[in-house]
Parts: C-alpha cells; sequence; structure tokens
C-alpha cells in the first residue's frame, strides 16, 4: 500500500511539480489543495499518511493547521 499524501501550497506551479513527484514515487496523492481551508477539509476527508504543507502560507499557517486538526481529533498530527 502505498503512503497517502495531501499537499497543500499555494504556488499552483508547485503543487502541481511536487504532486507529479510524488506519484510518479510511487506515492497516492490524495488531494493538493492552495490554502489552509482546503487543507483542513482534505485532511478530514482523506485521512492521509502524510501532510506536506507550506509553513509560509498565506492563507493559512501550517503550524495553525496542524493544531487545529489535532485539537478535531485527528489520529496522526
Amino acid at each position: 500500500m502505498s503512503p497517502r499524501v495531501v499537499i497543500a501550497e499555494d504556488s499552483a506551479l508547485f503543487r502541481a511539480g511536487l504532486a507529479r513527484l510524488l506519484e510518479d514515487d510511487g506515492h497516492e496523492v490524495c488531494a493538493a489543495v492552495g490554502e489552509g481551508g482546503a487543507l483542513l477539509a482534505a485532511v478530514a476527508e482523506h485521512q492521509p499518511n502524510v501532510v506536506v504543507a507550506d509553513i509560509r502560507s498565506t492563507q493559512c499557517h501550517a503550524v495553525t493547521c496542524r493544531s487545529t486538526t489535532r485539537s478535531s481529533g485527528s489520529r496522526r498530527t
């Protein structure tokens, strides 16, 4: 079973490139989103093994999103 990955990156070009690299390496990219609200929804929906998040996102700081997923009962943060 390949690792399930959610990507959060506000640059569409970088997000698409990263998704392609991960898929070419055998990872399942469940979602690739551009902002923090969508990241939280994608994590809740897909329960990925790994989240790759832009720590300097203008929409939602990755550390804030991590805290939010942890407090909402996500089993892996």
